[in-house]
């Protein structure tokens, strides 16, 4: 790779990203301003897909792709003639084909709260990083290789990510990589594997005062198994995580509960441990029926709760990203505070990918009305278009140098999962 021909298109990356400023920061205020929940993101998908039309360098931008009505995707793509082109899937070729790098957008929002995890600002960097990206390789036509922007609903519930797996969206892709808002930022951050249960305990209801003996108590099953998840706690490793609610007890207190329900989160971070933390959860659920006498259902992930794995953060993409992350002035905190978990996670498994934190200027935390007014400031917007020519400059690493492809893949597959 020519250092010289690296500044050049680098230079092409962010000025493509500064001419649009002011229509980015409108994007991401926009979908701000008008929240909606998972699958229904309409306005921000017509928001998004709308940009990419009058932006008018892609050469596909598909509408509800992969037959979700709020996903999309855009692609533009170089390649040598038909006679010598390889085959998408043959990382030993790259220097024929070129890589393949995915921008991740996401632009759900919580109910009651909007935007408090700052989704808007994903969906605006996306954007940013891909029209960068995208201005690069066709200044370059001896540069060969994709840009994709993939527009992937539903994050904060149901996985929308997931879909696209099994819809074949991230077939051929080398890199996915996103940026995600927080209070700090953090190149490498620790997203758990999480799996999600809903237990429900039938036993039989009596007269509290008058029979209590005749009837069996789903309310009892359902306490004990909260209370010795409480006690697993003292044995699970500290990267481990166990929350649960009673989200039912019975209707009158003269009753004896007939039916309880618990929901339970389990999160470890890989999905080796998640296995073993969900073994000992099991145990306690049925044991708790057995210790009361209760029927019960045991629900794991079901279709409003999705599983989804811990984020692999590749060491070699993250290097590249980190380089790139400090010439714009976003300086990794190095922290190793563990985080919640994501779709995203699930496409880590498949692919080599990022998804770095990115500080906004906030002390709240997501999924709080503090974090949801930082996420259309000045300075929010701001930091997202930095930190997505940080993104677009590493995918042009990717298209640069075929190695850094290689190195990608050799860490992918040697990871621990």
């Amino acid at each position: 790779m020519a250092e010289g021909m690296r500044e050049r298109l680098g230079k092409v990356v962010c000025g493509a990203i500064d001419r649009s400023t002011a229509e980015l920061k409108e994007l991401g205020s926009s979908i701000w301003n008008n929240p909606e929940l998972g699958y229904k993101e309409y306005f921000a998908h017509d928001q998004l897909t709308q940009f990419l039309d009058k932006n008018g360098k892609f050469q596909a931008v598909e509408r509800h792709h992969a037959g979700l009505e709020t996903s999309f995707r855009a692609q533009y793509a170089q390649r040598r003639p038909p006679a010598t082109a390889a085959a998408d899937h043959d990382v030993e070729a790259l220097e024929e084909r070129g890589a393949h790098v995915a921008f991740i957008c996401e632009y759900d929002a919580l109910p009651e709260i909007g935007h408090a995890c700052g989704h808007n600002l994903i969906s605006e960097a996306g954007i940013a990083a891909g029209i960068g990206l995208q201005a690069a390789l066709e200044e370059a036509p001896d540069l060969f290789g994709q840009v994709t922007i993939l527009g992937t609903p539903a994050e904060e519930s149901g996985g929308g990510k997931l879909d696209l797996i099994t819809a074949g969206s991230f077939a051929g892709v080398d890199a996915a990589i996103m940026v995600h808002p927080s209070n700090m930022t953090i190149i490498r951050p620790l997203k758990l594997a999480v799996n999600c249960v809903v237990v429900t305990y039938r036993g039989k209801s009596a007269h509290a005062a008058r029979a209590p003996w005749d009837g069996t108590n789903a309310l009892d099953a359902a306490v004990a198994a909260y209370s010795n998840l409480a006690m697993l706690r003292q044995q699970a490793k500290p990267t481990w995580r166990l929350h649960a609610v009673i989200t039912e007890g019975g209707d009158e207190p003269y009753i004896i509960p007939e039916q309880a329900r618990i929901e339970a989160y389990v999160r470890a971070p890989i999905l080796s441990e998640l296995s073993v933390l969900k073994q000992r959860t099991q145990a306690i659920f049925e044991a708790a029926a057995c210790a009361t006498g209760c029927d019960v259902e045991i629900l794991w992930d079901s279709e409003d709760v999705a599983h989804y794995a811990n984020v692999i953060t590749n060491p070699v993409l993250a290097d590249v990203l980190e380089e790139h992350f400090t010439s714009f002035g976003l300086e990794d905190s190095k922290s190793i505070k563990i985080g919640g978990s994501t779709d995203m996670g699930n496409v880590s498994q498949l692919v080599p990918s990022l998804h770095p934190m990115l500080d906004i200027d906030t002390s709240g935390m997501q999924h709080t009305r503090p974090f949801r007014d930082a996420s259309n400031t000045d300075i929010a917007h701001e930091r997202t278009l930095s930190a997505a020519k940080a993104l677009a400059l590493t995918g042009l690493d990717l298209l640069l140098q075929p190695d850094l492809v290689r190195k990608a893949k050799a860490a992918h597959d040697a990871a621990e999962k």
